[in-house]
């Protein structure tokens, strides 16, 4: 008690050099902080996964007819995975493959990235492939172009900022490149590929970015894929002018995924930081709080009432505790299941109009991202033109 005394009356009369020391030892706690701890919260899991559905239009080039043929739908899953882990990165194995809606192989690759799970920045290794760029995109991301590498195109497309957007409330950078890439090597199922001809792409892509965490929202592509005579360049007939992007239950995913890093981010690199330089003023403030209110009780009630404030601090204490639980919960845990949904059609008859109709409504909740035998299932029966079994099959 005697010591307890004593330190409050060196506070109390040497107050501005007391708060002096803690900004110090504060500031230097903040330092360490920001440089050791914060990092581990933030940087990319060893068992890193992202998994998005894109849907793909394909308009293939009839060389005969000498024009396109239409727009084809395709499906096609872009994603990536941990297979290795270094020292300092993570061996990324990032995949595109696209697919007709009956599961017949269209398109497939698959490219291998080393990355520094800090900042998702691609390291340079003497036997790998040299490139300068980011998985996504930096983090606390600025409208300064950077490079970024796109599966499909083994090249480096110079993302250029474009405008600031709303996807379902998220705030996020839309950048765009325009740049050229060869495929050669990916399509050597092409009729004279590589022997005498290549494929070259004109692509403009588009990217959109939670600034914060750096997270990939959705990006789109519109590229013509084209034939070149691989003696002396000169451009050819096109194969394929196609088109991906992801399909909106996917951006609804990537929305809740860059939401919850978004707040883990600011919460380790401000939030914490500032209640470790104002936890001692907002405990000062409690104690002077805490008086005033006794005073009042014992005011206008009899001593016994002042035992209420203890539980009404207790109460709020619970209150307070439980809130930042949950909100340390959403951010560092919550993962929630992706819904899925039945739907039942009855064909009637064997027509092939009816048939070609059930696989355009299908296809069209493909591009909405709900797919057959993943998150959504089909009950199709057929009452060959009964209307007492029709019905039946109804109820």
């Amino acid at each position: 008690m005697f010591l307890k005394s004593k330190l409050q009356q060196f506070i109390a009369s040497h107050l501005v050099l007391a708060c002096g020391i803690y900004l110090i030892i504060a500031s230097l706690i903040i330092l360490a902080w920001l440089l050791l701890v914060s990092p581990e919260f933030k940087k990319m899991p060893d068992n890193f996964v992202y998994s998005a559905n894109i849907l793909s239009l394909d308009n293939f080039y009839d060389a005969k007819a000498q024009q396109f043929e239409g727009q084809h739908i395709s499906k096609t899953v872009f994603s990536f995975n941990v297979v290795g882990k270094e020292p300092n990165y993570l061996v990324i194995d990032n995949s595109f493959k696209v697919r007709t809606l009956s599961d017949k192989p269209i398109f497939a690759v698959s490219r291998r990235y080393f990355i520094d799970p800090y900042n998702e920045h691609q390291m340079e290794r003497p036997s790998a492939e040299k490139r300068d760029g980011y998985l996504f995109a930096p983090h606390y991301a600025t409208k300064q172009p950077y490079y970024y590498w796109h599966v499909n195109y083994d090249a480096p497309a110079l993302m250029v900022f474009s405008n600031t957007e709303k996807i379902n409330g998220l705030t996020v950078y839309h950048f765009i490149a325009h740049y050229e890439a060869d495929q050669t090597a990916n399509l050597t199922n092409l009729p004279d590929v590589p022997e005498k001809r290549g494929i070259k792409t004109d692509i403009h892509l588009q990217l959109w970015i939670e600034p914060v965490s750096g997270w990939l929202i959705k990006y789109q592509d519109n590229t013509l894929a084209y034939y070149y005579d691989r003696k002396t360049g000169q451009r050819l007939e096109p194969w394929n002018s196609f088109t991906n992007r992801y399909t909106q239950s996917s951006i609804e995913e990537k929305v809740q995924e860059a939401s919850r890093l978004k707040c883990k981010f600011l919460f380790v690199d401000f939030v914490i930081p500032l209640l470790i330089l104002i936890l001692p003023i907002l405990g000062y403030f409690s104690l002077v709080i805490q008086k005033f209110f006794q005073r009042v009780l014992s005011a206008i009630t009899n001593y016994y009432m002042s035992y209420l404030l203890p539980i009404v601090i207790t109460l709020l204490t619970i209150l307070l505790v439980g809130i930042s639980a949950g909100s340390l919960y959403y951010i560092f845990w919550y993962n929630p299941e992706t819904s899925k949904f039945t739907i039942g059609i009855s064909e009637w008859n064997d027509s092939y109009s009816l048939q070609s109709a059930i696989q355009g409504f299908k296809a069209g909740l493909v591009e909405y991202g709900f797919e057959e035998g993943k998150n959504i299932e089909f009950i199709i029966k057929n009452p060959h033109a009964d209307v007492l079994e029709q019905i039946n099959i109804i109820q």
